[in-house]
């Protein structure tokens, strides 16, 4: 005897499913959707470890303004005593205090549009580690944690995210927060009080 179907409510057959049926195709595609992601996930955990990659960001909190860096603008009336130098990328030019960086600059971006609007530093300094305003009721990650969180292995003898710097001068107390993604991710503060080699100002400057 051949089962009696209720129509859907639009009235064709085509559409008709039961609770049942609906909750045996949920069961299966979500089966189905987790050995997917799963089957992604370590693709693309063995990827990275294939292509590691790092990131090391330098803040110089009150440091070395644009035209004396990254855009000089010689021959303008507020260009300061440096000259411009061509570098190994054809059309563009940076301050002649870098000079091994402009060798090496066919392999760097320079990103010369970035402009917080802000003009207090501690907020502006904010909205470059987080990405956004703060809000009251929500802590955001800073974006050491973020990369720890995107590229981070948890198969790593070495931390994800390490930080030489715990004074929050300049950075708007915005550095070392993993907020909202937790203290997995945060980062392994180094603070027995020595600055790491290689960062003292030059004597010509």
């Amino acid at each position: 005897m051949a089962r009696s179907r209720k129509s859907f409510f639009c009235g064709s057959a085509e559409h008709d499913m039961s609770r049942r049926n609906f909750l045996g195709s949920s069961v299966a595609a979500a089966g189905i959707g987790s050995s997917v992601g799963a089957f992604r996930s370590d693709l693309m955990a063995e990827q990275l470890k294939k292509n590691d990659k790092r990131v090391i960001l330098l803040w110089l909190a009150g440091g070395a303004s644009q035209m004396e860096t990254w855009d000089p603008k010689e021959g303008v009336e507020t260009s300061g005593p440096f000259r411009k130098i061509q570098t190994s990328t054809p059309g563009v030019a940076i301050s002649e205090l870098l000079p091994k960086m402009a060798g090496r600059l066919k392999d760097t971006a320079i990103i010369r549009s970035l402009n917080t609007a802000i003009g207090d530093h501690g907020n502006a300094a904010k909205l470059m580690h987080l990405g956004r305003q703060n809000e009251p009721n929500l802590s955001y990650p800073d974006m050491g944690s973020v990369l720890a969180r995107e590229l981070g292995r948890l198969d790593s003898s070495v931390p994800d995210y390490v930080t030489f710097y715990t004074a929050t001068e300049g950075r708007g107390n915005a550095v070392g927060r993993p907020g909202f993604l937790g203290s997995r991710y945060a980062p392994m503060f180094l603070t027995n009080g020595n600055s790491p080699d290689n960062i003292s100002r030059l004597e010509s400057v």
